[in-house]
């Protein structure tokens, strides 16, 4: 167990990131360093030889608190507005607390890993306030196309499912994170070399973390990778780049307007992918009538936008006409300060010829008054 800083309150840190980005390897790095994760993890399975490092009592909590809202770890829907607050879930963080005092103690510094955190932040946000936990964030993230490729091998998962999950995950870990005390990093750095991050989580942390000869990371255990795949979705590279840099502020906006359509095409190809099981039955027509609703939708979604952007026109078109008469008025000022130019310019041409006139005739003055005196003196 790492020695804490003196005088430190409990602390907790949450490894986060969207499945299979990742976090299995931080957080048995984390595990190798000397950080306590709890007695009861999850088995190694074929998908994680090396082992989830995930406790497993904690993984059943969180997949209880989702189901709740009939939702799992694999449902890219929102979860209803101040869903932390509901009466279960309430009941459901009581259960939590407990686990913690089970599995951890009194321990000054330990560590939960599971994805799930990403979409349940506000709930371990209210047990820190109620126990005094101080929590960490180590964020990992991971392309968008090399999580999908992960997601089709190991689930059977359609691409615009996989997509639509990635976006909910990140989107509600971006929402949750922000005020806490975080280290990011990326899978391909953490897999080149993990020491400097273990550094920034020791002094995140206030302890020193070395992982020692733990094998990790193993390069073997990649089988993904879209360093040569073709460039994805705009969005996608929107929302890798403020995953990567905390320092970016996310745009609800954007995100307003992509998370439907992306979720729509997941919820189409769900449909379909049922159908095609034998799951659901439907004939030609209802498949139809599905893929219209979806085309439909869209059409709508960006129908409201073209709107929106009609009716912030119309509201600019005051000012931009404010705008141009401005620019007439200066245009005549300006043109009546190049007209004032030239009639100094003129006068001052005057004035230099008058005096260059005086000039020469004081001169020839001069030159008679010598002359003349000179005579005299004769």
């Amino acid at each position: 167990m790492p020695e804490a800083a003196p005088a430190t309150p409990r602390q907790v840190l949450l490894v986060l990131g969207m499945h299979r980005s990742g976090t299995s390897l931080l957080s048995g790095l984390v595990a190798a360093a000397g950080i306590d994760l709890g007695q009861y993890l999850m088995p190694p399975a074929d998908d994680n030889p090396s082992g989830f490092w995930e406790n497993q009592r904690v993984v059943d909590l969180h997949e209880r608190v989702l189901n709740h809202f009939d939702q799992s770890w694999a449902s890219w829907k929102p979860l209803p507005k101040n869903w932390q607050d509901d009466e279960a879930v309430k009941r459901l963080r009581g259960e939590l607390r407990a686990i913690l005092f089970e599995e951890f103690g009194d321990n000054t510094l330990f560590c939960i890993k599971d994805p799930r955190l990403c979409r349940l932040l506000p709930m371990w946000h209210d047990l820190a306030g109620e126990l005094g936990l101080s929590l960490y964030g180590a964020v990992i993230c991971r392309p968008l196309a090399e999580v999908v490729a992960s997601l089709q091998s190991r689930d059977g998962m359609g691409q615009a499912q996989a997509e639509a999950l990635w976006l909910r995950y990140g989107l509600d870990l971006l929402s949750g994170v922000q005020d806490m005390p975080q280290v990011r990093t990326g899978y391909d750095a953490l897999l080149h070399d993990p020491q400097p991050v273990l550094r920034e989580i020791g002094q995140l942390l206030g302890c020193e973390l070395d992982s020692g000869n733990s094998g990790l990371p193993d390069p073997g255990l990649r089988h993904h990778n879209a360093s040569d795949a073709p460039a994805g979705p705009a969005w996608a590279a929107l929302m890798q780049s403020w995953l990567e840099d905390p320092s970016l502020s996310p745009s609800p906006d954007t995100m307003d307007l992509v998370m439907p359509l992306v979720a729509d095409l997941a919820d189409a190809e769900q449909i379909l992918h049922r159908a095609q099981l034998g799951e659901v039955q439907l004939d030609r027509g209802e498949l139809q009538s599905a893929r219209e609703s979806l085309l439909f939708e869209q059409a709508e979604e960006a129908r409201k936008f073209a709107a929106s952007l009609k009716e912030e026109l119309s509201k600019s078109r005051p000012y931009i006409a404010d705008m141009e008469e401005e620019l007439v008025r200066r245009d005549e000022y300006n043109h009546s300060l190049l007209e004032e130019l030239d009639k100094t310019r003129e006068e001052l041409k005057r004035t230099k010829e008058e005096l260059d006139h005086e000039l020469q005739r004081f001169r020839g003055l001069r030159k008679l008054s010598q002359l003349t005196g000179a005579k005299g003196r004769n």
